[in-house]
C-alpha cells in the first residue's frame, strides 16, 4: 500500500512508475511525492547548506541540526562535500535514493516556493548578523576618530597649562591665558579649565559617537615635582582614552 499512488484530479490509481499526468483525465500533477531534482539540491547544498537548506528540501527534518550549529561552520564544511557528491550522483541512483517513484514536474511548483522562501529567510539571516556586526565596529571607529581628533588639542593644553604653572607657580585662570590660543577642533564643543584645581575638560560636539561626554584631564605632580596628566571621563570606556594620558584602569573616574 504505501508504494500506492493516486491522482489528484480523479482519485484513480496510478500505473508504476507514476507518469507526469494522469493517463485518465490529464490532470497535472499526480498525487505522490514530489520530485527532488539533483540538481537543485547541489546548489543549495554548496551555498546554503551551513543552515540545513539542502536537507530541508529533500524532505529530511534533521536538517534542524545544521541549522543549529551553523555558528560552528562545521555544517558548512559537510555540506560542501554533501554539495559535490549529489551533483556527481548518477541519477537512476538519485532517483533510487531521493525520490521513489516520483518523476520530474511532480510538485516542483511547491518545491521551488520551498527554495525561494527559505533562501529569503537565509538573506535576511544573513543581513542581519552582518548589521550586528557592523554596527557597533562603526560605532567604535566613530568614537575613536572623534578622540583622536580631540587629543591633539588635549595635549596642546596640557603642555601650555603645564609650562605657565612652571614659570608662574600658579594655574591659569583660562586656557586662554596659559597661550592656547588654536581654534577648537571640529569634535570639541567646549574647552575649559577650573582655576583652582588645574583640570581641563573637554566636552564633546556633534558630529561624533562621544557627543556630550566630557573628557577630564587632571594634572599630578609626581616625586620630582613634574606635573604628569591623567585622563577620565565618565562614560567614556578606559579602551578608548589616548595613550599618553591613560594611566592604570584602576584609577578612580573623575
Amino acid at each position: 500500500m504505501g508504494n500506492l499512488v493516486f491522482c489528484g484530479g480523479c482519485g484513480r490509481q496510478q500505473p508504476q512508475p507514476v507518469p507526469a499526468q494522469c493517463p485518465f483525465c490529464g490532470a497535472k500533477p499526480v498525487g505522490g511525492k514530489r520530485y527532488k531534482q539533483k540538481s537543485i539540491a547541489g546548489v543549495l547544498a554548496l551555498l546554503l547548506g551551513g543552515f540545513g537548506i539542502h536537507r530541508f528540501y529533500l524532505g529530511q527534518w534533521w536538517g534542524v541540526f545544521y541549522l543549529l550549529f551553523s555558528w560552528t561552520f562545521i555544517p558548512g564544511l559537510i555540506s560542501l562535500v554533501e554539495g559535490i557528491v549529489f551533483l556527481c550522483t548518477d541519477d537512476e541512483r538519485w532517483d533510487a535514493r531521493h525520490n521513489q517513484g516520483a518523476v520530474p514536474g511532480q510538485g516542483d511548483s511547491g518545491a521551488l516556493v520551498v527554495v525561494i522562501v527559505a533562501g529569503l529567510l537565509v538573506a535576511v539571516a544573513m543581513i542581519g548578523i552582518l548589521a550586528a556586526i557592523a554596527i557597533p565596529a562603526y560605532a567604535d571607529y566613530m568614537q575613536r576618530a572623534q578622540m583622536t581628533e580631540v587629543s591633539a588639542y588635549a595635549q596642546q593644553a596640557t603642555v601650555a597649562v603645564t609650562a605657565h604653572y612652571t614659570e608662574t607657580e600658579q594655574i591659569p585662570a583660562t586656557l586662554a591665558e596659559a597661550g592656547v590660543k588654536a581654534p577648537l577642533p571640529q569634535g570639541l564643543a567646549d574647552a575649559r579649565i577650573d582655576p583652582e584645581s588645574g583640570v581641563i575638560s573637554l566636552t564633546f560636539g556633534s558630529g561624533g559617537g562621544l557627543a556630550g561626554k566630557t573628557l577630564h584631564l587632571l594634572p599630578q605632580e609626581d616625586e620630582d615635582g613634574a606635573i604628569q596628566w591623567l585622563c577620565r571621563g565618565k562614560g567614556l570606556s578606559y579602551n578608548i582614552l589616548p595613550r599618553w594620558c591613560r594611566g592604570s584602569p584602576d584609577e578612580e573616574e573623575v
